[in-house]
């Protein structure tokens, strides 16, 4: 993730709602947009295209590291309510 470039996959828990969707893109481009990042002092581009937007809520999200440990000190996440 970022410029460490490690691997990982997202995938939808079992706790997201099972009537919920991801709104404007498909779900695999979505997922892939949740770990999206280059840089950790890259600016954030909002646009409909890196927007991860899932409704209704709630959704789980599973980060899967393909077996392998990290120490993993911050993950953010972006939260709009509005353009």
């Amino acid at each position: 993730m970022c410029s460490d470039n490690i691997p990982v996959t997202v995938t939808l828990g079992p706790r997201s709602n099972p009537s919920g969707s991801f709104v404007n893109l498909p779900t695999q481009q979505s997922l892939e947009n949740v770990v999206d990042c280059l840089d950790i002092d890259q600016g954030e581009q909002h646009t409909q295209s890196s927007h991860v937007w899932w409704n209704p809520g709630p959704i789980e999200l599973i980060f899967e590291f393909n077996d392998v440990e990290y120490n993993i000190r911050d993950v953010y996440f972006w939260n709009y309510f509005g353009v």
